[in-house]
């Protein structure tokens, strides 16, 4: 169901739920960190510039390098093929988001879609949207921001 599912925020507040766990590898762990929100396994952590080749296209600006994005479609995958563990996956975006102040979600059931939706929406707003898209069988292409 979703080919793009990324969380974009200036930075990862200290007040929101997250632990970054540091992929293990037979060498010792590496840089790459895997977020886990109360508890369930989120998105790989990554700076902007690392994650996108095109800032602008995808941060609709070139100067958020540097800002922090959680690549959570693997997960949003997952979550989705199980109506309890798709709403752990929901209470736990929403958590995430609440806790910062601006933020960006961009959702595609495929990539590349054009056009987007472009939302201001609120965090609980956000998640019924895409419970709602999930139990229809509707594709999403959403670039949501916070109000």
């Amino acid at each position: 169901m979703f080919d793009v599912f990324d969380i974009q925020v200036p930075a990862l507040a200290a007040s929101a739920p997250v632990e970054i766990r540091r992929t293990q590898t037979e060498f010792g762990p590496c840089d790459e960190g895997m977020a886990y929100v109360d508890g369930v396994a989120f998105g790989h952590v990554l700076r902007a510039e690392e994650a996108y080749s095109n800032l602008q296209s995808w941060m609709d600006s070139v100067d958020r390098g540097h800002w922090t994005v959680l690549a959570a479609a693997p997960a949003a995958r997952a979550a989705a093929a199980d109506d309890e563990f798709w709403s752990l996956f929901l209470a736990a975006l929403v958590s995430l988001l609440q806790a910062h102040e601006f933020w960006i979600v961009r959702c595609e059931s495929d990539c590349d879609q054009e056009p987007l939706d472009r939302l201001t929406i609120s965090a609980g707003r956000l998640s019924e949207l895409l419970d709602a898209r999930r139990t229809e069988h509707n594709s999403v292409a959403i670039v949501a921001t916070s109000p």
